[in-house]
Protein backbone atom coordinates (compact mmCIF):
# COMPACT_ATOMS: atom_id res chain seq x y z
CA UNK A 1 0.00 0.00 0.00
CA UNK A 2 1.59 3.03 -1.00
CA UNK A 3 1.40 6.05 1.23
CA UNK A 4 3.44 8.46 -1.15
CA UNK A 5 2.46 12.03 -0.83
CA UNK A 6 1.28 11.65 -3.94
CA UNK A 7 -0.86 8.33 -3.58
CA UNK A 8 -2.03 8.14 0.10
CA UNK A 9 -5.32 5.69 1.27
CA UNK A 10 -5.02 5.09 4.87
CA UNK A 11 -3.89 2.45 7.59
CA UNK A 12 -5.03 0.64 9.86
CA UNK A 13 -5.47 2.36 13.35
CA UNK A 14 -4.94 0.40 16.85
CA UNK A 15 -5.12 2.45 20.19
CA UNK A 16 -1.63 2.34 21.97
CA UNK A 17 -3.22 2.67 25.64
CA UNK A 18 -6.54 1.34 26.34
CA UNK A 19 -8.86 -1.96 24.93
CA UNK A 20 -9.56 -1.74 20.78
CA UNK A 21 -13.22 -3.04 20.99
CA UNK A 22 -13.41 -3.11 17.34
CA UNK A 23 -10.48 -2.73 14.00
CA UNK A 24 -10.28 1.19 13.11
CA UNK A 25 -9.27 2.58 9.88
CA UNK A 26 -7.85 6.33 9.43
CA UNK A 27 -8.72 7.38 5.68
CA UNK A 28 -6.66 10.08 4.65
CA UNK A 29 -8.08 13.06 3.96
CA UNK A 30 -4.76 15.44 3.15
CA UNK A 31 -1.61 16.80 4.69
CA UNK A 32 -1.82 19.29 7.06
CA UNK A 33 1.34 21.57 8.23
CA UNK A 34 2.20 22.27 11.84
CA UNK A 35 5.55 23.93 12.27
CA UNK A 36 8.80 22.88 10.66
CA UNK A 37 6.54 19.59 9.39
CA UNK A 38 4.64 18.98 6.69
CA UNK A 39 3.90 15.54 6.98
CA UNK A 40 1.08 15.27 9.53
CA UNK A 41 -2.35 14.20 8.07
CA UNK A 42 -6.07 14.59 8.59
CA UNK A 43 -7.86 11.17 8.66
CA UNK A 44 -11.18 10.07 9.54
CA UNK A 45 -11.29 7.36 11.84
CA UNK A 46 -14.15 4.72 11.32
CA UNK A 47 -15.52 3.50 13.39
CA UNK A 48 -15.27 6.29 15.62
CA UNK A 49 -12.40 5.04 18.57
CA UNK A 50 -14.47 5.21 22.09
CA UNK A 51 -13.59 6.77 25.82
CA UNK A 52 -12.98 3.28 26.78
CA UNK A 53 -10.53 2.71 24.16
CA UNK A 54 -8.40 5.72 24.35
CA UNK A 55 -8.86 6.78 27.40
CA UNK A 56 -10.42 10.29 26.40
CA UNK A 57 -13.56 11.37 27.39
CA UNK A 58 -14.70 11.91 24.03
CA UNK A 59 -14.73 10.02 20.87
CA UNK A 60 -12.63 10.37 17.82
CA UNK A 61 -13.90 10.46 14.88
CA UNK A 62 -11.31 12.67 13.00
CA UNK A 63 -7.87 13.29 14.29
CA UNK A 64 -4.61 14.92 12.90
CA UNK A 65 -2.04 11.98 13.14
CA UNK A 66 1.34 12.90 14.04
CA UNK A 67 4.57 10.36 13.92
CA UNK A 68 6.03 9.92 17.43
CA UNK A 69 9.80 9.47 16.52
CA UNK A 70 12.11 11.36 15.58
CA UNK A 71 12.93 10.37 11.48
CA UNK A 72 9.69 9.15 10.85
CA UNK A 73 7.39 10.87 7.91
CA UNK A 74 4.58 9.77 6.92
CA UNK A 75 4.47 11.54 3.30
CA UNK A 76 7.43 9.26 2.68
CA UNK A 77 8.11 5.73 2.03
CA UNK A 78 8.02 3.50 5.88
CA UNK A 79 10.75 1.89 6.73
CA UNK A 80 9.31 -0.33 9.64
CA UNK A 81 5.53 -0.60 10.50
CA UNK A 82 4.05 -0.07 12.62
CA UNK A 83 4.58 3.61 12.98
CA UNK A 84 3.58 5.00 16.48
CA UNK A 85 1.70 8.31 16.43
CA UNK A 86 0.06 10.98 18.15
CA UNK A 87 -4.01 11.69 17.71
CA UNK A 88 -3.93 15.67 17.79
CA UNK A 89 -6.63 17.92 18.45
CA UNK A 90 -7.22 21.78 17.20
CA UNK A 91 -9.69 24.68 18.10
CA UNK A 92 -12.55 24.17 15.91
CA UNK A 93 -12.01 26.76 13.83
CA UNK A 94 -9.21 25.00 12.57
CA UNK A 95 -10.68 22.04 11.42
CA UNK A 96 -9.38 20.54 7.98
CA UNK A 97 -6.80 23.51 8.14
CA UNK A 98 -3.96 22.97 5.84
CA UNK A 99 -1.73 24.39 8.26
CA UNK A 100 -2.07 24.76 12.39
CA UNK A 101 0.18 26.88 14.69
CA UNK A 102 1.83 23.82 16.93
CA UNK A 103 0.42 25.70 20.19
CA UNK A 104 -2.96 25.46 18.53
CA UNK A 105 -2.37 21.51 18.89
CA UNK A 106 -2.59 19.19 21.53
CA UNK A 107 -1.76 15.25 22.25
CA UNK A 108 -5.06 13.45 22.84
CA UNK A 109 -3.94 10.05 22.35
CA UNK A 110 -1.34 7.90 21.17
CA UNK A 111 -2.01 5.12 18.32
CA UNK A 112 -0.12 2.94 15.77
CA UNK A 113 -0.93 2.98 12.40
CA UNK A 114 -0.18 -0.42 9.98
CA UNK A 115 -0.13 -0.49 6.60
CA UNK A 116 -2.97 -2.47 5.63
CA UNK A 117 -5.91 -0.13 4.99
CA UNK A 118 -9.58 -1.55 4.91
CA UNK A 119 -10.77 -1.66 1.07
CA UNK A 120 -14.18 -1.27 2.31
CA UNK A 121 -13.67 2.04 3.90
CA UNK A 122 -15.00 5.65 2.86
CA UNK A 123 -13.39 8.43 1.88
CA UNK A 124 -12.54 11.90 3.65
CA UNK A 125 -14.81 13.67 0.92
CA UNK A 126 -17.59 10.95 1.56
CA UNK A 127 -17.76 11.44 5.63
CA UNK A 128 -20.16 13.74 6.19
CA UNK A 129 -20.90 13.35 9.44
CA UNK A 130 -20.16 16.18 12.25
CA UNK A 131 -18.75 14.56 15.49
CA UNK A 132 -20.46 16.12 18.83
CA UNK A 133 -17.63 17.98 20.64
CA UNK A 134 -18.66 18.14 24.38
CA UNK A 135 -15.51 19.37 24.99
CA UNK A 136 -15.19 22.70 25.70
CA UNK A 137 -15.03 23.90 22.02
CA UNK A 138 -12.13 21.69 20.97
CA UNK A 139 -12.86 19.48 17.64
CA UNK A 140 -11.40 16.26 18.40
CA UNK A 141 -10.16 16.13 14.83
Amino acid sequence: MSTHRSDPQGWRLTPYEGHEDQAHWATFCKWVACGDRNDYAWVVVSPPLMPRETGVSTEIGKAIVAPRHQGVYLNRPIQQWPVHVYLLSVPVELEDADEVPPDAASIKAWALLDEKVNQGRKGCAQTATRFALGNGGEAIV
